[in-house]
């Protein structure tokens, strides 16, 4: 939003008091006549548009059953017993589905994948579906 407007578009409050710094836009602006300054902030904006493109592949190109075997697979490997760090809600918005879908999806796999009192448990032959 720096190069778009020159307001940002929402407002915040302290939940403590502290010291708040103002910056000029023209100063950050400025910034940007230094190679080295430049340089990074192009690499630190390509970083994050290649993240978003690698999420948009991950979502279109795999259903929701995909993404959260996926999912499990990258952060637990193929175990039988997991437990979480997240709840269930941050685990559906992880993996880009509503907290319904994944209660749904855990339903119509019962036989392979139960989630109940903060673990998940996984039937060997769900990996190997």
């Amino acid at each position: 939003l720096l190069f778009e407007r020159d307001t940002y578009p929402v407002s915040a409050r302290a939940a403590q008091s502290g010291t708040l710094f103002a910056i000029p836009k023209s100063r950050v602006l400025s910034l940007l006549d230094q190679r080295d300054f430049r340089n990074a902030f192009i690499g630190g904006i390509l970083k994050r548009y290649r993240h978003l493109t690698d999420r948009l592949l991950y979502l279109s190109a795999h259903d929701s059953e995909a993404r959260f075997k996926l999912y499990l697979k990258e952060q637990y490997g193929e175990k039988t017993g997991i437990f979480p760090a997240l709840p269930k809600k941050a685990a559906a918005g992880a993996i880009g589905i509503t907290p319904e879908t994944l209660s749904r999806l855990l339903l119509k796999n019962k036989k392979h994948l139960c989630w109940a009192k903060g673990k998940i448990s996984i039937s060997k032959s769900f990996w190997k579906r």
